[in-house]
């Protein structure tokens, strides 16, 4: 079971074009290799390691185990006039 918590914007009107949208998703998910998992809907996700304590911790893991994860997805864009 995963839960999914978002957050969306738009620039403001008169400025320029952006919008940017977060989500934090909490899922139990089934490790494939030390830094694969695949997790709701059988979405395969690649993760980077950046805290030496979460990386030792995945380094006891096997193929198949299963945890609880809470991991966020961003996503920002601006339009920029093409010029030419």
């Amino acid at each position: 079971m995963a839960s999914v918590e978002g957050t969306a914007a738009t620039a403001m009107l008169g400025t320029k074009l952006s919008a940017f949208r977060t989500e934090t998703v909490q899922a139990r998910v089934q490790i494939t290799t030390a830094i694969d998992l695949v997790g709701p809907a059988s979405a395969p996700r690649v993760v980077r390691i950046n805290d030496p304590r979460v990386l030792d911790f995945v380094r006891t893991l096997r193929t198949g185990d299963e945890v609880d994860v809470t991991y966020g997805i961003g996503v920002a864009a601006s339009v920029v006039l093409a010029r030419g």
